[in-house]
């Protein structure tokens, strides 16, 4: 290999061109866009549709299935899940994973758009909703007063608005819990039906008053001028005017029969901060903004905007990203800061100071140059990618160390300085290349991870892959430079770690190593033994996919009985408030009534409008995990006496988090059988030993009066169907018949209904009359009557098919992988009927969208390395024998969990992934020098003695490196990182003891020899 020659001979080249890589990655580390999470991006959208007063067997055939029918003529479909419930309907459709995201979202909108005049007329609202991270509030801001009216807290929230709207870096500011003003017609049913006037008319009159149509132009000479007809309404007084019929030789106007005013629509949503009433703007940061520099803008802006607000009204930040970000980043890079400063401590004690230093400037300059790459590939600076600086801090200075001790070695025989520093690093330049290569393969499959959770830590592996060829490249070139100028050959001073070296390698581990050698099967046997219990232990460690997120915050979610009024809502929402106001660890927090907060986590999305819902933003002082875990042991205990409504306290959780852990889907077409069949499911499965909090939907079904029309009676009068339900619809919800703009351009819709407070009840279809064929009005009552019963509480679809779901959690004495296979042992002895079944989901199922292309990466890796080994050692047998050092791993990574308290989590099993290239580079360390022995003519005990010797420190050196750089991050990395650098240093522990002794006893058991 040239390159270390190159490098020391054209030494202002190699020069000129590190600090131009150093330049470029300072460069990049100012111009990362910072923030908490990645990025990830799922191909689909979430359709959101508001249709109030529906039954969600109306909102299935109305709304849900022409919906589900359009979308499924798209290609790549993954799923279409739908849930129809009183008013509301959620479609959310996903594609098969890696596609364009931005193109799938649009071919559902285009196609849903394409059908929007075929659903109902009453249709309120029609949302779509990308799946991805990236429109998380960034910040939320209240305008707050206990003594201002709705209109000036609106008018107060548009005004801030429009002033963030102009901020650099914004993608979008909304406001919310506002009530939105309407023109109110309502209408006096008494005097229609003295008038002979149905609700219908009023509403054809008005629509036909309010046409604004061109009239055409009419020709004057040369010019053609246009004509203006009548036009829409300019003011109240003109839709007061309206003329509805005539009586008796009289006009009726709109205004003999209905009162017109301007108001606001019935209240669906409002919110408070800390117990007043408030109106909040959300912000969404775009995508490559830097969150610190938008922050500091909006922070600017609203308190210029502060000063113009009357007394009574204040501004407050409710929420604030950037604080969490900048936390988690000073956290991560304090964490990397101490790792630097253990492994050059680690560095120091083992090579003395000039050695050490060489070694150490390899650090800034892998990770900047490894930051360029990540820069370039379009990754922002987060918690992933920081803490893969941190993994890789103790690998990248592995190809240093070996560099720079060889340069020693080649001193010491005689070489020049220049010779010296070429000769040694040629002689390992193709050894360390393959290392590092194994090491790289060895990350492949956490880069092939498949799915959301492949996203989410994509980066870290990446990062790691460039830091450590940007560690290679230093180490063949930068590396032999500075060592040729800095190196000296006498060295005054031995470094501790080196003298504790050389007494280990001639007393203790010599004797280790004699002795194991002598006894090969026994320390065979007693090895499998050792792996075999530790393999055994992983129950007791127990599973979990992501942990919790350690943030100041949670979520209160609030529901009431179905068909709950919302000041019912709003008095259990109160109740909540005034338990969290009594807490000194609370900071703030933001009621939500008739529809959850803004989204201000990444995976906790935002719940639509529904009457019986709300819930409550908490913002803490402080996180400690102590304290928050008392607080909600607390706040658990005060909420169970609050009676009439389930409260749950939403804990955020890191990455990518199932609805339920444990989910029982239950398919079919009857909605009769599938009620059946989940009563009797949740009788099947409600003692399994671990299960808890089991649900379900059927238990609770909602009030629901239906309308049972005479159709042969309606037929004989000549009544028509829609006629009736349009009428029924006006007297209960009220309809959008028009709409109306002032003199600013404003637009207003035009609501006809019953006057506010009048109740529709039985009676009232007395009161209401419908027109026949003849021109006469028979009253509703002789054509329909009220008749009170049940509906369930929701219709779901998977795939256009219904099913219905039975959730659970378990209990943490338990684990969760027992539970579910018990579960499904269960229903798998179940008898269903043809037509239906059951899929076990929730955590399980997301597990295996993870994983489920992982063990193909993982065995492609595996072969890609066990190639590279054989091409290096020209056998199939010793990449066997370096491969042992995987399961010698294990061992100390479960012990490590098990000991510190972790779970197997997501993180630990990367950091199991991360352990094989560590390890196999030590074994493969060994295994080459005792090769090399061999051809020098010693026998296969002298080698493997001699290696044992020569490569015992190095071998230690690495592990010390690696873990000096892991401790910070098992202390302070928190639940995400913790198992994983736990994981880490339990396995280097044990791997590298057993490597220098199972590695040896493999050799010579498998290695032929006609000494031996």
């Amino acid at each position: 290999m040239k390159l270390p020659e190159l490098s020391v001979k054209f030494a202002p080249f190699t020069v000129v061109v590190s600090i131009a890589l150093l330049v470029m990655g300072l460069s990049a580390f100012f111009a990362l866009p910072r923030k908490e999470d990645p990025i990830i991006l799922v191909p689909g959208a979430t359709i959101f549709v508001v249709y109030p007063g529906a039954q969600p067997a109306d909102m299935e055939q109305l709304v849900v299935e022409p919906i589900e029918e359009a979308v499924n003529e798209l290609e790549d479909l993954d799923y279409i899940r739908s849930i129809a419930e009183n008013g509301i309907a959620i479609i959310s459709v996903e594609f098969e994973y890696g596609l364009d995201a931005d193109e799938k979202y649009n071919e559902v909108v285009e196609k849903v758009s394409g059908i929007r005049s075929s659903l109902p007329s009453g249709v309120l609202e029609l949302n779509f909703r990308k799946r991805s991270n990236i429109n998380t509030v960034m910040m939320q801001v209240g305008l707050v007063s206990s003594t201002a009216t709705d209109a000036e807290l609106e008018q107060y929230g548009e005004g801030l608005q429009k002033r963030l709207q102009r901020i650099e870096g914004i993608k979008t500011v909304d406001l919310r819990a506002t009530q939105a003003q309407q023109v109110l017609i309502q209408a006096d049913l008494d005097r229609l039906v003295q008038l002979g006037i149905t609700l219908n008319q009023l509403g054809q009159a008005i629509q036909g008053s309010n046409l604004n149509l061109p009239g055409g132009s009419i020709r004057m000479g040369k010019r053609a001028i246009s004509l203006e007809t009548s036009g829409a309404f300019q003011d109240l007084d003109q839709i007061r005017q309206t003329v509805i019929s005539s009586y008796q030789g009289q006009v009726v106007l709109l205004g003999d029969v209905a009162e017109v005013s301007l108001g606001y629509e019935d209240q669906r949503y409002f919110a408070r901060y800390n117990g007043e009433p408030a109106v909040y703007v959300t912000v969404v940061q775009k995508e490559k903004a830097n969150i610190f520099g938008v922050s500091e803008e909006i922070v600017r802006e609203i308190g210029v905007y502060s000063q113009q607000l009357p007394s009574h009204v204040r501004v407050e930040i409710a929420f604030q990203q950037a604080d969490i970000v900048q936390e988690r980043i000073n956290g991560f890079l304090g964490n990397l800061l101490q790792g630097i400063f253990l492994v050059g401590l680690v560095i120091f004690m083992a090579l003395g100071v000039r050695a050490s230093i060489i070694v150490i400037i390899a650090i800034p300059f892998s990770i900047l140059i490894g930051l360029a790459g990540v820069y370039q590939l379009g990754f922002g600076l987060q918690q992933m990618t920081i803490s893969a600086l941190v993994v890789a801090l103790g690998l990248l200075v592995d190809n240093s160390i070996a560099i720079v001790e060889n340069i020693e070695r080649f001193l010491q025989m005689g070489y020049s300085r220049k010779e010296a520093a070429i000769e040694g690093t040629k002689q390992l330049a193709w050894p360390i290349s393959s290392a590092t290569l194994t090491t790289l393969l060895a990350f492949f499959p956490l880069v092939m991870m498949p799915e959301k959770a492949g996203d989410f830590l994509k980066s870290m592996p990446i990062t790691v892959m460039l830091t450590l060829t940007a560690s290679l490249l230093l180490a063949l070139s930068l590396t032999p430079l500075i060592s040729r100028h800095f190196l000296r050959k006498e060295r005054s001073y031995v470094p501790p770690l080196e003298r504790m070296g050389h007494y280990l390698v001639k007393g203790p581990y010599k004797r280790l190593l004699q002795k194991v050698l002598a006894h090969p099967w026994w320390t065979l046997a007693i090895t499998i033994l050792v792996f075999a219990g530790s393999v055994a232990m992983i129950p007791l460690v127990g599973a979990s996919f992501f942990p919790k997120a350690e943030r100041p915050q949670f979520l209160i979610r609030v529901e009431a009985e179905r068909a709950s009024h919302i000041s019912h809502t709003d008095q259990l929402v109160q109740q909540v408030e005034s338990v969290l106001a009594q807490q000194d660890e609370v900071k703030s927090y933001v009621g939500n009534i008739g529809k959850g907060n803004a989204r201000v986590y990444y995976n906790v999305f935002e719940n639509s409008y529904a009457s019986n819902y709300g819930d409550v933003l908490v913002q803490l002082h402080r996180y400690e995990v102590s304290e928050f875990t008392a607080l909600i042991n607390r706040l658990e205990d005060a909420f169970a006496q609050i009676t009439g409504a389930k409260i749950t306290i939403v804990v955020f959780e890191q990455g990518i988090v199932a609805t339920t852990p444990i989910e029982v889907r239950l398919t079919g077409d009857d909605l009769s059988k599938l009620e059946f069949l989940a009563n009797e499911i949740e009788l099947v499965i409600k003692d399994v030993p671990g299960l808890i909090d089991l649900k379900n939907p059927f238990e609770a079904s909602t009030p629901l009066f239906r309308l049972n029309i005479n159709r042969e009676k309606a037929g004989l009068l000549g009544v028509s169907l829609p006629e009736i339900d349009q009428t029924v619809r006006t007297c209960i919800a009220g309809r959008v018949v028009s709409q109306y703009r002032d003199a600013n351009g404003k637009a207003y819709d035009i609501l006809l209904r019953l006057p506010q407070g009048k109740e529709f009840g039985p009676e009232a279809l007395a009161q209401i009359y419908v027109p026949t064929v003849t021109g006469q009005f028979v009253a509703l009552n002789q054509l329909a009557e009220l008749e009170l019963s049940r509906s369930a509480v929701e219709i779901a679809h998977y795939d256009l098919e219904r099913y219905t779901s039975l959730t659970a959690d378990f209990d943490e004495a338990y684990n969760l992988s027992e539970v579910v296979d018990e579960v499904e042992r269960r229903l798998e002895n179940y008898p269903f009927p043809p037509g239906y079944d059951f899929r076990m989901a929730g955590e399980r199922e997301l597990r295996n969208e993870t994983f489920g292309g992982m063990g193909e990466a993982a065995i492609i890796a595996a072969l890609l390395i066990l190639g590279v080994l054989v091409l290096q050692f020209q056998s199939f047998l010793q990449p066997l024998i370096i491969f042992s050092a995987i399961p010698l791993a294990a061992i100390g990574s479960i012990w490590a969990l098990f000991f510190m308290g972790l779970d197997f989590s997501l993180t630990a099993v990367v950091g199991l992934i991360s352990l094989i290239g560590i390890v196999i580079n030590d074994s493969i360390v060994f295994v080459d020098f005792a090769n090399q022995e061999r051809k020098a003519g010693k026998s296969i005990k002298e080698a493997l003695m001699s290696a044992g010797s020569v490569r015992f420190m190095p071998i230690i050196l690495t592990s010390l490196t690696t873990i000096g750089g892991l401790i910070p991050l098992t202390i302070l990395g928190g639940t995400l990182w913790a198992p994983m650098s736990t994981a880490m240093i339990g396995g280097l522990i044990t791997s590298t003891v057993l490597i220098l002794c199972v590695v040896p006893v493999l050799y010579w058991m498998f290695t032929r020899d006609t000494e031996k």
